[in-house]
């Protein structure tokens, strides 16, 4: 009766820290923090119900066909490639591919690789252990997420699964409401075309150094551009050679000007600098 009762108290313990851990991921995509600040706290709370000493999280960019990793930590890799989805066939990949989680040893690894499944990536011990879970908001799998040790192959185990699969609904629909808000932004102040501020957002912008110079009585300099002939590039050589010649006019001003200075796109083949 002793151990029955403790099984269940233990059971849910569990069961309540996995409600604070979603409430805190939930919590932290409805706050005003950026994508990047984000992941941290993932990290964070994802640590208080399984170990994430070695910790990635992969996401899929589908109108390039790649696969980023915006955020990991890990003891044996610093370097995280970008992948292309298709033609790649790592654990990550797998687990995008097939939209289903992953527990792999050493031993089911070279397993893989010996029978084409897979490619070697990465540093791999005879303790290895992965697992790693897709990232899925509906049905769409938006990436994946893993944990990994390369000291203890028994540190995970299908109840560890379940886990990953139970949070990472939650994580993955805290990430992509980051990246919608992070894309409306970035749509509401950016050209895009040329990546450029647009107008009204530009406009802003030297308003506020305009205040700042005429506070601190510092000097500011202003350049207005145009592209010349831009409409006989359009009329010979269709818009879209017109296009790129706006987008490389852009990419020079950002090649010569500070981080801090302002491009803007005025209109048309206008720039305000």
């Amino acid at each position: 009766g002793i151990i029955t009762l403790y099984q269940d108290i233990t059971e849910r313990k569990k069961n309540d820290n996995l409600q604070k851990v979603l409430y805190n991921i939930s919590k932290a995509a409805n706050s005003p923090i950026s994508l990047s600040q984000l992941y941290p706290i993932i990290h964070k709370e994802l640590g208080t119900i399984i170990d994430t000493t070695n910790f990635y999280i992969a996401l899929v960019n589908e109108r390039e066909d790649k696969i980023y990793f915006p955020y990991h930590q890990d003891e044996m890799d610093d370097n995280f490639p970008i992948l292309n989805l298709n033609t790649s066939d790592t654990l990550t990949t797998h687990v995008i591919k097939t939209g289903k989680p992953l527990l792999n040893d050493n031993s089911q690894y070279e397993k893989m690789i010996a029978q084409g499944i897979l490619i070697a990536m990465g540093t791999i011990t005879d303790k290895s252990i992965w697992l790693g879970v897709p990232l899925k908001v509906e049905d769409k799998t938006i990436g994946a997420m893993a944990v990994q040790s390369y000291t203890n192959s028994k540190l995970y185990s299908k109840k560890d699964i379940k886990i990953m699969e139970f949070v990472s609904n939650q994580i993955a629909t805290a990430i992509e409401r980051k990246r919608m808000e992070e894309e409306l932004k970035r749509l509401a102040h950016y050209d895009t075309l040329t990546g450029a501020y647009n107008r009204g957002y530009g406009l802003e912008l030297l308003q506020r150094q305009f205040k700042l110079s005429k506070r601190d009585k510092s000097p500011l300099l202003l350049a207005y551009s145009d592209l010349d002939n831009l409409k006989d590039i359009n009329d010979e050589f269709g818009h879209d050679e017109g296009d790129r010649a706006m987008v490389q006019v852009a990419k020079l001003f950002k090649s010569i000007l500070r981080e801090v200075d302002i491009i803007t796109r005025m209109g048309g083949d206008e720039f305000l600098l």
